[in-house]
């Protein structure tokens, strides 16, 4: 078959032999005195005059310090006004600038200096203790802070010199910027994108987003993704729009700078266009400056599309794009958009849809690999021409790894990635087509579409809807989430402190493909379930008659019985009490006749050699003290901002903190969490918790209060004459146990806090995961894998 070609319905557009820096900046001297680029509270703000001059003079500075044509410099930091600063004057000075997450932990980072080369890292202040010791065994001479220096830093102020003219570079071939992508598979690589590719790509965009003068854009998603550094950064101040930077995004921060400053365009991705559809928050806003909401970085859902613009009145379109293309290759015009589609081909740019198996190219309206060619398309993958040459053919086209459709009007639509097809009995099958139809069902809270091995079909697609569900007795109503079928096996999910049901969301599909009923129920005081005003009414013995009854509502006279933190105790209290309710059990972190006994079962497994009773007289479990003496501050500094605080306590856990005293150890000497003051606004860690998941945190724990949440601290004695009235406490059904390595809190890996376990237990089964403590959404799969296989071996 010949090869099908999709050019561009757009104009060609001339593409002219300048540096980024030169393009970014070709309006400022028209645009003096405009504001080019400031934050949201305008405590730094920048006229493009102020935003030119800035540039060449750190260009200045930088060249002083040997930064020069073949430098690395690297940059790991927020959105704010001085990232474009940096970028462009590292740019002038001819280098190459690679722009690192902030949420990195120090192996990361140090992994990526490594690699690109490095000799210098720019960061905030925030992030100096990770760059410092990230640069260790590296070829980095110094680290820069965009603010006050701290110890082994230079400030950024005082690299600043007297300015210099662009150091002259090839256009075409000068790597600019080496932003690092896992590209089709595999893990990270440096992407080698040159001037030409990043100034291509914004003038390829001119035919679908046509900017008007006086326009101001929110720059909420982050510049060290490609997508905020060249359709935001780059792309909105050469096209004279003012850019509004926020360091992470915020909704409700976000939506008073819309109504503030007048925001025409917002850019987004799908959970952030799922929050703008259904927060009632944004309701008490006025958005209608908003002229176009678009949406990147993941397929964005018709409904979901349709839903937010029926609610702003305006626009809501979505593009294509991906690192190593600069990264749009596909765009909606305005006024042209087809719900669903990722729009057209933009300018100067060709698409084909090519079968992965056959290597035919596939007509209108038929599925195949998106293949890419056009002036974005990157040099290459640096130190790397094994991989360059997998993703870029000899023709010059590039594989996206994306399964697409080209409609007869030319819009593409993204179906799925190659890697995560199911094949059916010769077929292909599309998860994210089947899950983004199943979603739009108003009961339906989440789904997943996975592929079970079937000897005769390859594999077998199974779909898991994950639905919200509710069970009231006269004592107590239980809210929860399920999947599955209700008439198989149940597996209950039991979350703990200050988690939701939510937090299982990775399981629940996956058990119930198994033949199981998955359920996660929210503890009380918790989410949809019953609040009370009693510590008390939150003692141990309460929330195991909860899961009693919720067992015997959902028709089940035996489950088995999955804990996670204060959730541990719960079912061990389950099997120690009513063994003939539990099929078998396992927990996350917390081990088995421990905390059900109160102080008493806990104190005595402290690792003294971390905590020095003298020092820590209650381990890494202090900060449980100053709950019981402090309840009502503690309580307070939470119910101020539920939002800072799951962002603050939901990270990932990783070696650096090994050995050393948890911060939980600290809280009482410093007279409360987070230092004795306000909650910090810190970046959300997305390797736990993703922004449509913060908001629901946010929003339940905000109606609820962390009154329920923070009682159950207060039930210690409760809870030990309640473990105390056991009949039994050796398990004879079969256990699982997962120790978190880096979990400071539970310290089971150097502690003795797991011999008790191993004493009562006869059919226990350890496994260790490379994880925090919040183990089920930090490493879902290792997580899965090991339930299932533990299922399966124990429960055939």
């Amino acid at each position: 078959m010949p090869q099908i070609i999709h050019s561009s319905p757009l104009p060609d557009v001339d593409i002219p032999d300048v540096t980024i820096t030169a393009h970014v900046l070709r309006r400022a001297e028209q645009l003096a005195n405009q504001v080019a680029i400031r934050d949201t509270a305008g405590t730094s703000v920048y006229t493009f005059a102020e935003l030119s001059d800035a540039i060449f003079s750190l260009a200045g500075g930088m060249a002083a310090r040997g930064v020069a044509p073949g430098s690395v410099v690297g940059l790991m930091a927020p959105n704010l006004p001085e990232y474009a600063v940096v970028f462009h004057g590292v740019a002038v000075a001819g280098a190459a600038v690679s722009t690192i997450n902030p949420t990195y932990g120090p192996q990361e980072v140090r992994h990526q200096l490594n690699d690109s080369g490095a000799s210098i890292l720019v960061t905030v202040p925030m992030f100096a203790e990770t760059a410092l010791a990230a640069v260790e065994g590296t070829q980095v001479s110094e680290v820069i802070v965009i603010g006050d220096a701290v110890p082994g830093t230079t400030s950024l102020v005082d690299v600043f010199g007297a300015p210099i003219e662009q150091v002259p570079v090839d256009v075409a071939t000068h790597t600019v910027v080496l932003p690092y992508s896992s590209g089709t598979t595999g893990l990270p690589k440096g992407v080698m994108l040159s001037h030409r590719n990043l100034v291509a790509n914004i003038e390829q965009c001119k035919h679908a987003i046509r900017y008007k003068d006086n326009e101001v854009a929110l720059a909420a998603l982050p510049f060290f993704h490609i997508y905020g550094m060249q359709v935001l950064m780059n792309g909105l101040l050469s096209n004279g729009v003012t850019t509004v930077t926020m360091p992470r995004f915020d909704m409700v921060e976000a939506l008073q700078a819309v109504q503030d400053l007048k925001i025409t365009r917002f850019f987004a991705v799908p959970p952030i266009v799922l929050g703008l559809a259904n927060a009632p928050i944004v309701d008490d806003y006025d958005t209608s400056s908003i002229k176009q909401v678009f949406s990147g970085a993941a397929p964005l859902g018709a409904e979901l599309a349709a839903q937010a613009a029926a609610r702003l009145g305006c626009e809501v379109v979505q593009g294509f794009g991906m690192t190593e293309l600069s990264p749009v290759s596909h765009s909606t015009p305005e006024g042209d958009y087809r719900p669903g589609t990722s729009g057209v081909t933009i300018s100067n740019t060709e698409s084909r849809i090519v079968d992965p198996d056959t290597g035919e190219d596939q007509p209108v309206g038929e599925r195949g690999e998106l293949w890419v060619r056009g002036p974005q398309v990157m040099t290459g993958y640096l130190n790397n021409p094994t991989a360059t040459a997998e993703t870029i053919d000899s023709d010059g086209w590039l594989h996206t790894g994306d399964i697409a459709i080209i409609d007869e009007h030319g819009h593409m639509s993204i179906v799925d990635r190659m890697k995560e097809l199911i094949k059916f009995k010769g077929f292909q099958v599309a998860p994210a087509e089947l899950e983004a139809l199943l979603i739009t069902h108003p009961k339906v809270a989440d789904v997943a579409l996975i592929g079970i091995p079937d000897d005769e079909a390859g594999k077998h697609p199974m779909s898991s809807i994950i639905k919200t569900g509710s069970f009231s007795s006269p004592r107590h109503t239980t809210g929860y989430l399920h999947a599955g079928n209700p008439a198989d096996p149940a597996v209950i999910f039991v979350h703990g402190w200050p988690e939701l049901s939510l937090s299982w969301r990775h399981q629940l599909p996956v058990v119930a493909s198994l033949g199981y009923y998955a359920v996660a129920p929210d503890m009380r005081g918790y989410g949809r379930s019953s609040l009370y005003d009693r510590h008390e009414d939150y003692a141990l013995r309460e929330s195991v008659q909860d899961m009693l009854e919720l067992l015997e509502g959902l028709g089940k006279t035996q489950a088995v019985w999955v804990g996670h933190d204060w959730g541990s105790p719960v079912v061990w209290s389950l099997a120690r009490h009513h063994p003939d309710k539990c099929a078998a059990v396992a927990n996350l972190c917390v081990p088995y006749d421990t905390l059900e006994h109160g102080w008493d079962g806990f104190l005595p497994h402290v690792d003294r050699g971390i905590y020095p009773l003298a020092q820590y007289p209650a381990g890494q479990w202090e900060y449980m003290r100053f709950y019981e003496e402090h309840f009502d501050d503690a309580t307070a500094t939470f119910d101020s901002a539920p939002d800072k605080v799951a962002k603050a306590l939901f990270r990932a856990g990783g070696p650096d903190n090994l050995g050393v005293p948890s911060v939980t150890a600290l809280v009482r000497q410093q007279n409360g969490w987070f230092d004795g003051g306000e909650v910090p606004d810190v970046p959300r860690d997305d390797s736990v918790i993703s922004e449509e998941e913060l908001q629901t945190y946010a929003h339940h724990l905000r109606e609820n209060s962390f009154f329920g949440p923070d009682s159950w601290y207060m039930n210690h004695a409760a809870n030990a004459i309640f473990t105390a009235q056991a009949v039994n406490s050796h398990l004879e059904m079969p256990v699982l146990f997962l120790h978190g390595r880096y979990d400071t809190t539970c310290e089971t890996m150097t502690s003795t806090l797991a011999e008790p376990m191993r004493a009562k237990c006869s059919r226990l089964t350890e496994h260790v995961v490379d994880s925090g403590h919040w183990m089920a959404q930090e490493q879902p799969d290792v997580v899965n894998a090991r339930l299932v296989e533990w299922l399966r071996d124990s429960l055939a």
